[in-house]
């Protein structure tokens, strides 16, 4: 703001139609006093005259002191526009009172730490609102006290309503300019990382997010709407926004530089001041809260400023020569940064608190100017990764296809060998087929020739005259043949696959029982187990076990004829991995000599080891044989 001044040629002010559109500093118009610590009502104050100072007769303002400030008003008569504003800075406490004569017409309260229940609804935190009426004679009298370690400074103005708010609206678009362009810039960062997903944009975000607030909460308006009847809880949360962008700062800077793996020192350096930077916030609100001294705080705050320009300076210098020409925009970035923190710390050493009227557009500007230098650096970095994925999604393509072209040909030679493969696989099926129609023919020839060679020895056996004593040996010879034949018949119509033993049983004993009884007086009961076939290796020498077994049962058991209702038992079963055979007929007469002395039974137990089998004799009731026949070696429990 730029402001005409005006020089009081004498004591009082006056305030006429001559002065109504300047800004008017009051310094040179009031006196001062240090207030008594025995005496604090403003009455005493305002008539007590010799303990009053000019104000340029001092010196330094003590820290913490409470002070009087003094000053007499006069309007002229042709003062038209009466209303103007009283306006200060920072000042924690201020107390006005407006005195016309000897009567006080207006006590108002106001300040930076003021509860908002105590300020009047037509001022505001730092502005008092008067009404001066012309051709009047007025006092102004100030208690202020500045609590936050600071030397107060007493800065009042007065302008006219008018003006003020002229310039208050040239501020106030000024600020929401900034404060825009702020939004806009966060609004486009959070749809880029929405799009991109690319995780710098959640620090930036971060960084221009807090310091935009910690700009904002400088204004009054913040502490009065978010923290209206506790605003010294306000102004001790504003550093921890400053902190939190620089903590945000810091890991962009980790995360875009990729620091960790560019310099493992820098990036432990980096852990260890944001580390500091959050032990520091959280101290300084405990501190600033309870004591209110801002001040001491302050001076940490730029030490650690101090450490955090050393840092970036030394970083960056040796990390130039190694980063890339898109990490180069954070590094001026960086540097405005600095220079930020700079100005911080030399405009806190010339202006002390005065600074904090400046730091709200100061801040707006850098961190919107560093914003964009960080979306410049960051966009070129994802058009850099664009073009390396393009390029390397190319030679993966290139690859691709060559890779392609390589399986392609590899498979035509293989279809090529495939077909030259088939080709001789096709010869030699056919001559396989041609050897199985070969072999076939020989096998369906030499089944012929063991049947025709059975039947020749069965009719020869027939036909032969024998004497006495070898009619029975002959008969016997001959049963035998038949039971080959019968067995070579069954084997003949399965084309040498496997037998259901059902089928060979049953066969076995209607054939036997049309020889030797024909009509039918003996029952032959056979009970076998289903699902139970017979491999050809076994199947012969089941037959001749059956045929010797029903044989002998026939010629041996009935011949006395006192047999009631005589009857063979034939009954085969499985348990587990046995099959279990029991033989047996209801003959009266049960014979040792014929349970084991004939040459048939000597057969049937060669036969049955031959099948891996057991046999067992029981003649305690009746004629009985068991035998045990293993499942593995030649029967099976598939369904054929």
């Amino acid at each position: 703001m730029f402001s005409k001044e005006v020089i009081a040629k004498a004591q009082p002010l006056e305030l006429s139609n001559q002065n109504k559109d300047e800004l008017i500093f009051l310094r040179e118009y009031y006196q001062i006093a240090k207030a008594d610590t025995d005496v604090s009502d403003a009455p005493y104050y305002y008539s007590t005259d010799f303990i009053f100072k000019p104000f340029s007769a001092i010196k330094e303002l003590e820290a913490g002191a409470v002070y009087w400030v003094k000053m007499p008003l006069v309007t002229a008569a042709n003062l038209r526009d009466n209303r103007y504003v009283l306006s200060f800075s920072n000042l924690t406490f201020v107390d006005l009172y407006l005195y016309e004569g000897s009567e006080l017409l207006t006590h108002k309260k106001n300040g930076a730490f003021r509860p908002r229940s105590q300020i009047f609804s037509d001022d505001k935190r730092f502005q008092f609102s008067l009404d001066l009426e012309p051709s009047k004679e007025y006092t102004l009298l100030f208690r202020v006290e500045h609590i936050k370690g600071y030397t107060p400074y007493i800065d009042f103005y007065l302008e006219n309503w008018s003006v003020h708010g002229k310039l208050t609206k040239d501020t106030e678009l000024t600020d929401a300019f900034l404060l825009g362009a702020v939004i806009a810039l966060l609004i486009y960062i959070a749809l880029s990382w929405i799009v991109t997903r690319f995780r710098p944009y959640i620090w930036i975000f971060c960084f221009l997010l807090s310091l935009g607030l910690y700009s904002y909460a400088l204004h009054p308006e913040f502490i009065d709407y978010f923290f209206p009847e506790d605003p010294k809880l306000g102004w001790a949360l504003l550093p921890s926004l400053q902190r939190l962008g620089t903590i945000s700062f810091y890991l962009l800077m980790i995360d875009f530089l990729n620091l960790k793996k560019l310099s493992i020192s820098a990036y432990k350096g980096a852990i260890i001041i944001m580390s500091m930077v959050a032990f520091l916030s959280a101290i300084s609100f405990i501190y600033s809260y309870h004591t209110g001294n801002f001040r001491q705080i302050n001076v940490l705050t730029f030490a650690m400023g101090v450490i955090n320009i050393s840092f970036l300076t030394i970083t960056f210098i040796r990390l130039w020569p190694k980063i890339d020409k898109t990490q180069k925009f954070l590094v001026f970035g960086i540097v405005l940064f600095v220079v930020g923190i700079l100005v911080l710390i030399f405009g806190a050493l010339l202006f002390k608190e005065r600074l904090l009227l400046f730091i709200p557009m100061i801040t707006l500007l850098s961190i919107t100017v560093i914003t964009i230098l960080f979306l410049i650096g960051i966009r070129l970095k994802l058009r850099m990764i664009e073009e390396e994925q393009i390029e390397l999604l190319e030679d993966n393509n290139r690859m691709q296809k060559e890779h392609n072209e390589s399986i392609e040909q590899k498979v035509m030679d293989r279809t090529a060998e495939l077909l030259e493969a088939n080709l001789i696989l096709e010869d030699q099926r056919i001559e396989l087929l041609e050897k199985n129609q070969f072999i076939e023919t020989l096998i369906d020839e030499v089944n012929h020739r063991v049947k025709n060679n059975l039947q020749l020895l069965y009719s020869l056996s027939s036909m032969s005259s024998m004497e006495k004593e070898d009619a029975p040996a002959m008969l016997s010879m001959r049963d035998r043949i038949r039971a080959m034949m019968l067995v070579n018949q069954l084997l003949l119509e399965h084309k040498g696959e496997e037998i259901d033993l059902e089928e060979l049983v049953l066969e076995s004993a209607r054939k036997l029982q049309y020889v030797y009884d024909p009509g039918n007086l003996i029952h032959v009961h056979c009970q076998v187990e289903p699902n139970c076939c017979v491999q050809p290796k076994v199947s012969l020498p089941l037959g001749i076990i059956l045929t010797e077994l029903i044989t002998n049962s026939y010629k041996y058991a009935f011949l006395n004829g006192k047999q009631k209702d005589p009857t063979i038992f034939l009954h085969f079963w499985k348990a587990g991995e046995i099959l279990h055979f029991v033989y047996e007929d209801n003959a009266i007469d049960v014979s040792v000599d014929r349970a084991s002395g004939s040459l048939g039974i000597s057969l049937i137990k060669d036969l049955v080891r031959q099948v891996k089998g057991t046999i067992v004799l029981n003649l305690e009731n009746r004629f009985r044989y068991e035998f045990k026949f293993p499942l593995n070696y030649g029967f099976t429990g598939i369904d054929c």
